[in-house]
């Protein structure tokens, strides 16, 4: 025979985690370009990045992705900033619910040149 038992505490219903989504922000860059990027639910982690067009001062990068920064960026107190091996500088502070803004400057060693940091900003729709 066997005898099945449930076990009831009052009050603990199950509930369902509570699930945020990614925050996808597009904006632009001073040079003209197009940025988007993702942010985690938890806004501690830039987990894609893309921006078109960085140009200036002789250099030229038609698209910047994570991979030239070797993966996800941390955010840290709401700011990051991140070099590359090739000396290119992406910083970046959350500036209000869904907005991003920073600046994006590359360089190039091999043909001697580099950008001026160039301001970019990013926000979420409908926030």
């Amino acid at each position: 025979m066997m005898l099945a038992c449930w076990l009831s505490v009052p009050g603990a219903a199950a509930a369902a985690p509570s699930q945020q989504a990614d925050l996808v922000l597009e904006g632009g860059q001073e040079a003209g370009g197009p940025v988007r990027l993702t942010l985690n639910a938890g806004q501690t982690t830039i987990t894609a990045l893309e921006m078109e067009g960085v140009a200036g001062g002789g250099c030229n990068r038609p698209t910047l992705d994570l991979s030239n920064w070797g993966g996800p960026i941390e955010v840290v107190d709401g700011q990051f900033q991140v070099t590359n091996p090739d000396g290119d500088v992406l910083t970046g502070q959350v500036v209000g619910p869904g907005r991003l803004e920073g600046t994006v400057q590359v360089r190039d060693p091999a043909r001697g040149c580099e950008t001026p940091p160039l301001r970019w900003v990013a926000s979420a729709p409908g926030l």
